[in-house]
C-alpha cells in the first residue's frame, strides 16, 4: 500500500506517530498487567508500580504466581519435611528465581542472584518485573517527598504488616495513625476500609517473619506475623555469605540489614514505570 501515518491518540493528545508502509498487525496488551495502579518513587529518577501480591510458588506443580490478595502468605515451611517442599511457598533464599526449592543451609550455594521477577516477565512485550535495590528500598522508605507521611503499620483482617502510599494520594482521607511511630493495633482495619486505600494504589506488605535456614539455630518460621522482612537484590558488600533484606524493628523501618542468604524472606515484585 502507498505510505501513510500511524497515529496513536492518548487523552485527545498525539502520543505516537509514524509513517508506514505496511502493517502486519497491531497489538494492545497492558504492560502493567499483574500491577497495582499506585506509583512510587524509588529514586529521583524512576518510578515503580508493586505487583498485586507477594510471589508464590507451587512447588508441587512448579507454578508461579502473585497473591490473590496483598495481605494473604502461606507461611508454609513444608520444604524442611524429608519428604520435600509441597504446595504454595512464599518465602526463599536469597536470588533463588531459578531455583526456588533451594534449602541448602550453606550461604555460599546462593553466590549468584536470579531475580524472581524473571518468571513473571514477557521480553516480546518489554514487560520486566524485578527485585528492588537496597538503594531503591531506602529511597522509597526515607528520601522520597513527604515520605513520612507514606507509610504506616496496620492490622488488616488479622494480618499485620506495613501500608506503603503512593507518592501522590489524598492523605485527607485517611484516619489512621502515620508514619515510623506507628503501631499494628492502632491501625485495624477491615476489608471494605483496605480496599478502598488500594483501589487509591496503596501497598500491604504482610509481617510473615522469616525462615531460619541456617547452620546455627533450628530451622523454622520466626516473628510469624511480627516481622516485615523483604529481600533486597544487592549483596551485603564483598560477602558471599550475607545479603541486604528489608526488615521492620517497630522502631525503624530499614532496608540495608545483612541477612543470611540463607534464611528465607518473602519477595515482593515491581515494574519500572517509563
Amino acid at each position: 500500500m502507498a505510505q501513510q501515518k500511524m497515529r496513536v491518540w492518548k487523552n485527545n493528545s498525539l502520543a505516537y506517530e509514524e509513517d508506514v508502509t505496511q502493517i502486519d498487525s497491531i497489538t494492545f496488551y497492558d504492560e502493567f498487567e499483574g500491577a497495582l495502579n499506585g506509583e512510587f518513587s524509588v529514586s529521583s529518577t524512576q518510578k515503580v508500580r508493586f505487583s498485586k501480591g507477594n510471589v508464590q510458588y507451587d512447588a508441587t506443580n512448579q507454578k508461579w504466581r502473585f497473591a490473590e490478595r496483598q495481605y494473604d502468605y502461606t507461611a508454609n515451611t513444608s520444604y524442611f519435611d524429608q519428604a520435600g517442599a509441597r504446595g504454595w511457598i512464599d518465602m526463599f533464599g536469597w536470588g533463588t528465581g531459578d531455583n526456588p526449592l533451594n534449602n541448602n543451609n550453606n550461604p555460599s550455594s546462593y553466590s549468584s542472584f536470579v531475580d524472581w521477577g524473571v518468571n513473571f516477565s514477557n521480553e516480546e512485550k518489554g514487560i520486566v518485573w524485578r527485585t528492588l535495590s537496597v538503594e531503591e528500598w531506602n529511597y522509597l522508605f526515607s528520601t522520597r517527598d513527604n515520605h513520612e507521611s507514606l507509610l504506616a503499620r496496620a492490622n488488616i483482617e488479622g494480618v499485620n504488616g506495613l501500608i506503603l502510599f503512593p507518592d501522590e494520594y489524598n492523605l485527607n482521607n485517611i484516619q489512621i495513625q502515620l508514619g515510623e511511630t506507628s503501631s499494628f493495633l492502632a491501625n485495624t482495619l477491615n476489608e471494605q476500609q483496605w480496599n478502598l486505600m488500594q483501589d487509591q494504589g496503596a501497598v500491604f506488605l504482610p509481617a510473615a517473619g522469616w525462615v531460619n535456614n541456617d547452620q546455627y539455630q533450628a530451622p523454622g518460621i520466626y516473628d510469624f506475623n511480627v516481622n516485615i522482612t523483604y529481600w533486597t537484590s544487592t549483596p551485603s558488600g564483598n560477602s558471599l555469605t550475607y545479603a541486604y533484606g528489608c526488615n521492620d524493628n517497630h522502631l525503624y523501618i530499614f532496608a540495608d540489614s545483612g541477612n543470611e542468604r540463607s534464611d528465607k524472606h518473602s519477595v515482593r515484585l515491581v515494574i519500572n514505570v517509563k
